[in-house]
């Protein structure tokens, strides 16, 4: 009997009476809801992670022996915090946007001890500042890159360096960022599945960019960037810095759709 009256008292809440007398009317409000769902792997080695812990908007879900996670009825929104947590991993902390039914989010983690532990959260804080798009942050981006910081020549890299995704030089980074900071209302820039090369203090990447973004009005459009690329790091005094960006393939990517 309990159940019965609760039930009755969520329903009646959802429910709306425009007007009064034989002219009212009801309106039931729905809250839409999407389900999340994606795998959870080692971000330098790419294996699966099981018995992760998915904390979506407060809903957690743990990963299977495939890393895999399904996070269900999740009420849609603009901006939804996740974290993830996993032994012997950094914990990862982020926000998605929330607009359609099914999302697949990926996620790859950075494992506590490892030799490229310190590269890879230099690419993580490097692509969360860029995805801030806050000027704030300009200085922090900057210093991420060496002096004599250079790009590739070759036609793809230059495509890249023109649609605003590549910063052509130390000294031009903050007008890149801040042409990206006018032009995009949302923006997504992950370093994904990157394989690290030591030489000595010096580290060569590989890896696949993403990039989603949607740009401003009075034309408002979704773009969506996929290519592999390559960055090589320096250390210097103790820090890993970008000393040379490339793209090293033709885009797997490059769409861009009106909103």
């Amino acid at each position: 009997m309990r159940l019965r009256y609760v039930l009755i008292f969520l329903f009646m809440s959802l429910t709306v009476v425009i007007g009064c007398g034989e002219d009212a009317e009801e309106v039931i409000v729905v809250i839409e809801k999407g389900d999340v769902y994606g795998t959870i792997t080692d971000k330098e080695t790419g294996d699966p992670i099981g018995g992760a812990s998915v904390d979506i908007g407060g809903k957690v879900a743990l990963t299977d022996k495939d890393g895999k996670y399904a996070v269900k009825e999740i009420p849609l929104s603009e901006e939804i915090d996740i974290v993830v947590t996993a032994a012997n991993h950094r914990e990862y902390k982020d926000t998605i946007s929330l607009d359609q039914k099914l999302l697949l989010v990926n996620i790859g983690l950075v494992p506590v001890e490892s030799p490229s532990a310190h590269i890879l959260e230099v690419l993580e804080a490097f692509s969360s500042d860029i995805e801030s798009l806050d000027p704030n942050k300009i200085p922090s981006i900057q210093s991420y890159l060496t002096r004599d910081y250079t790009v590739g020549d070759n036609e793809v890299t230059v495509v890249g360096v023109w649609s605003g995704v590549i910063p052509p030089s130390y000294d031009e980074l903050p007008d890149t960022i801040l042409t990206i900071i006018e032009k995009y209302d949302k923006l997504k820039f992950k370093f994904v599945n990157p394989d690290v090369e030591f030489s000595g203090n010096s580290a060569k990447v590989l890896m696949q960019f993403e990039v989603y973004a949607e740009t401003k009005p009075p034309e408002p459009k979704k773009w969506e960037i996929v290519v592999d690329g390559r960055l090589d790091l320096r250390k210097e005094n103790g820090d890993w810095k970008i000393a040379y960006w490339e793209l090293v393939s033709d885009f797997k990517k490059f769409e861009q759709k009106p909103l």
